[in-house]
């Protein structure tokens, strides 16, 4: 393996039980406390809890043990929304220890404290205001 450089577009916002064309591709997601405006139809983010991967971002997510975890999170009037970005299905294992590293989640429970992987540079763009872009570098 060697240095590696991946951009990565993170798009839509999806709420519980609101995922309808969620991508079914593989990719990293993160899960966020998030304020919902029904009038405006938008979403204030408040902070990100949780950063995973998936080979079918659907299914995943849809499926995912850590709802009632993530939901515990919450505050009063928060609910939890979801980004995804596609990422290559050989490529889901050190980019989403790229982003836990230095995102650092409160709810990701591994992966935030060493780096197994070649440097790593995360390069962002699209909807991902609470996700931080950046470098990993391997732990020693």
């Amino acid at each position: 393996m060697a240095e590696k450089t991946f951009s990565l577009e993170f798009n839509g916002w999806w709420r519980e039980g609101k995922s309808g064309n969620m991508p079914t591709t593989a990719g990293v997601y993160g899960f966020h406390a998030c304020v919902y405006d029904e009038q405006a139809k938008t979403v204030d983010l408040k902070r990100l809890l949780y950063i995973g991967q998936a080979e079918d971002l659907t299914s995943r997510i849809g499926g995912h043990d850590g709802w009632n975890d993530f939901k515990s999170a919450l505050k009063s009037g928060e609910v939890l929304c979801v980004n995804v970005a596609k990422v290559a299905t050989a490529d889901l294992d050190r980019v989403e220890a790229a982003l836990v590293y230095i995102n650092q989640p409160p709810k990701n429970g591994t992966l935030k404290t060493s780096f197994a992987h070649d440097t790593t540079t995360i390069q962002l763009s699209g909807r991902y205001k609470m996700i931080k872009p950046g470098t990993a570098k391997k732990s020693t």
